[in-house]
């Protein structure tokens, strides 16, 4: 994801995660922090903040 987004990085990943989740009620968990920043070639604040989005959604929890 090199090109800037007027909507905010972290707005576009929280998109494609929720998207996944919608399309597959199976899913029970998301890849960690680090497979997220590899895979939108982003940093873990940006992964953090799509994270937090979700969570203030409720369409995520955390857990250790």
């Amino acid at each position: 994801m090199p090109e800037r987004s007027p909507r905010g990085t972290y707005l576009r990943i929280a998109d494609v995660i929720e998207t996944e989740i919608s399309r597959n009620s199976a899913v029970t968990s998301l890849p960690s922090e680090g497979q997220l920043m590899e895979t939108h070639r982003v940093g873990r604040t940006t992964v953090r903040r799509a994270l937090e989005s979700l969570a203030a959604k409720g369409l995520i929890t955390s857990r250790p």
